[in-house]
């Protein structure tokens, strides 16, 4: 399959200059757009206060990617960025620890008054579960993280998203086969749990200890994960469940050029923007934890689109509906397409809160109202991204297909790969000759060209010749 154009240098700058300082350590344009995608991640969980609107419903800012390639790609550069958050992991877990153990504190205290009154024996693992769950006005909170360990059970997961609600925590891997095992020996269904993320959903779910019941309200969770083609197949062996159709793809190009490393001084000024960027992420991981606190009883941030926007917007999702509705004809497509518009909302609610600290390097200024606004640019610039990252879902959706037999390969060529394989402009006795190849008949392909036509994804250049449109001319 081939891969779109790789984004050009007018796209990143056009994005918030702290997006644009840790992007310019990256040399290709492939590397910068693999890395935007995870800083947008990291900061979709950091923002988890903040919320957008669609179809009468709110959610959250975090976003679930994944990154496939070849092996030695450069997909595990992610985990470059993972300090930008580890500094909040570090005190969320800090504070995690000191609340347990007070409250552990408070049950051996409560266990020592028992024996003063004259309830001589010792508490039994019975009053001990007893009060850990809240019969003696005392109750062991859940821990908490902002960083969960890749390798982790799904009652661990479930403990970890209750303890720190109404916060995400992310969920990050570099190596995709690490989860893919975990889901295979757990008790427990993670792919569930993914399923649920996306629409911030309820879920309940009964853990063996203590036969407890954990009751999550909505399921926030920010999800960071690059793997091989190979182990892409076996963390989604099909399309049809609608856990591709949640997943921001995008597909590293394999690497033939050899790659110089960064030399001594340019691993200082990475380490050092990294740093200083991690310092501005921290402060508004703090800014939101002040302003929830003393905006209890009133909304959220919440990104406000003015009409002409939300028009604009919707406008240019119907056209991506209506270009992949012909180019695949697949409903696994089309719901993909639909989720995207959720996800574009949260990239455009993270730049325009990263817009706004460049303009007043305060955080506090920036929620000073709840209302959010968004520049025009930032709404290009996201549905720019987002037609982009749209052909490489294509791409990924057909590798996670089953296989097909030799016999039903050769007997059909879909619509999406009759037209890959026609060049740039080309005539109607080509694609003619093309599905001929494949054993498509004459008459099927002209009603293709016609059907591509409406959709509008080949203009007519003359009578009989075509070419072909890119996401571009969306």
């Amino acid at each position: 399959h081939r891969l779109p154009q790789p984004l050009d240098q007018a796209f990143f700058d056009r994005l918030p200059p702290l997006v644009t300082d840790v992007l310019a350590h990256y040399a290709t344009s492939p590397m910068r757009t693999q890395q935007l995608l995870a800083l947008l991640t990291l900061m979709g969980t950091v923002t988890i206060h903040c919320r957008v609107r669609h179809d009468n419903r709110y959610y959250g800012t975090a976003l679930m990617t994944l990154i496939s390639g070849s092996p030695a790609s450069g997909k595990g550069s992610i985990t470059d960025l993972l300090p930008l958050v580890q500094g909040i992991d570090r005190k969320v877990r800090a504070d995690s620890r000191r609340d347990i153990r007070r409250a552990e504190r408070l049950i051996e205290v409560q266990r020592l008054k028992r024996q003063r009154m004259g309830r001589s024996r010792d508490m039994n693992e019975t009053d001990i579960e007893r009060a850990v769950m809240g019969e003696d006005g005392i109750e062991v909170p859940l821990p908490r993280c902002h960083m969960m360990a890749d390798n982790i059970t799904v009652p661990a997961m479930l403990q970890y998203l209750k303890g720190y609600e109404p916060h995400a925590p992310l969920l990050a891997a570099s190596e995709l086969l690490t989860i893919v095992q975990q889901a295979k020996t757990d008790f427990g269904n993670m792919r569930d749990l993914l399923l649920r993320a996306f629409h911030e959903e309820p879920m309940s779910y009964a853990i063996k200890t203590g036969h407890e019941s954990i009751y999550l309200e909505h399921v926030r969770l920010g999800v960071l994960l690059s793997g091989t083609y190979a182990s892409l197949r076996l963390f989604m062996p099909t399309v049809d469940d609608g856990l591709p159709s949640r997943f921001l793809f995008y597909e590293t190009p394999s690497v033939t050029d050899w790659r110089t490393p960064m030399t001594a001084d340019e691993s200082r000024a990475f380490n050092t923007t990294i740093r200083r960027t991690a310092t501005v992420v921290d402060s508004l991981h703090r800014a939101l934890t002040r302003y929830d606190n003393s905006h209890r009883d009133t909304p959220r941030p919440t990104l406000t689109l003015t009409a002409t926007q939300e028009e604009y917007i919707d406008r240019a999702f119907s056209r991506m509906n209506d270009w992949y509705l012909g180019y695949t004809g697949t409903e696994e497509i089309l719901a993909a397409v639909r989720r995207r518009i959720i996800d574009a909302k949260r990239i455009i609610m993270l730049l325009s809160l990263l817009r706004g600290y460049a303009r007043h390097e305060s955080w506090d200024e920036v929620l000073a109202t709840p209302a959010i606004e968004a520049d025009d640019d930032d709404i290009d610039t996201t549905l720019t991204l987002i037609a982009y990252l749209m052909r490489h879902s294509v791409n990924a959706f057909a590798f996670i297909q089953p296989e097909q037999s030799d016999a039903d390969t050769t007997e059909r060529l879909t619509a999406v790969r009759h037209l890959d394989l026609l060049p740039l402009t080309f005539t109607t006795a080509d694609a003619i000759e093309t599905g001929k190849q494949h054993a498509i008949s004459a008459r099927t392909t002209k009603r293709r060209v016609s059907g591509w036509l409406k959709a509008q994804f080949i203009s007519q250049l003359s009578h009989g010749k075509y070419g072909k449109r890119t996401e571009k001319d969306l």
